[in-house]
């Protein structure tokens, strides 16, 4: 009797983290348009998967990621400290940056085996807002997009790259860890 009983609430625990998993995934990659141009764009937070709903942008991404060779040499000296880090990436989907820089920001994460969970993404609009009322972008004190935003296991920022980088994006990422 107590195995049916741990067995049942197994499966309830399952059923309910599931339907959590749902209601988080619905908040992600919210598409709005632009009312001036009529353009699709992604705002707020975002997954990897979400950039394939806006074509214009995915397109671009798509071209970029698999045409960049990155040289990943360069980071050896400190992966172990990259691969441990939060970063949050802070982009815009109708920016001509965002679209040359996000996938090859993208593609070294995976070179280099990134947790992915350590990895937040934020869309923002033309206003560099993400669409939360609450202001809670503001907090980024963004200039430009994108902006990487690296933090150290202890949450501490030590780091960014804004807009582009000043060399390549693994130049910089090697000065911001060294």
């Amino acid at each position: 009797m107590k195995k049916v009983a741990l067995i049942f609430l197994v499966i309830i625990g399952c059923v309910l983290n599931a339907f959590g998993q749902e209601e988080k995934t619905e908040s992600y990659n919210r598409i709005v348009t632009h009312e001036e141009t009529g353009q699709k764009m992604l705002e707020g937070p975002v997954t990897l998967d979400g950039f394939s709903k806006i074509e214009d942008y995915y397109s671009y991404y798509e071209d970029e990621y698999n045409s960049y060779l990155p040289n990943i040499d360069t980071l050896r000296p400190v992966i172990s400290d990259i691969v441990t880090s939060r970063i949050t990436l802070i982009l815009g989907t109708w920016c001509i940056d965002s679209k040359q820089q996000v996938p090859r920001f993208i593609k070294i994460l995976d070179k280099l085996n990134y947790p992915k969970e350590n990895l937040t993404i934020i869309a923002v609009n033309r206003d560099l807002n993400d669409g939360n009322d609450s202001g809670f972008i503001k907090n980024y004190n963004l200039k430009r997009i994108p902006t990487m935003i690296f933090y150290s296991r202890w949450e501490n920022e030590i780091g960014r790259i804004v807009e582009s980088p000043d060399n390549k994006l693994e130049t910089d990422m090697l000065r911001i860890f060294n």
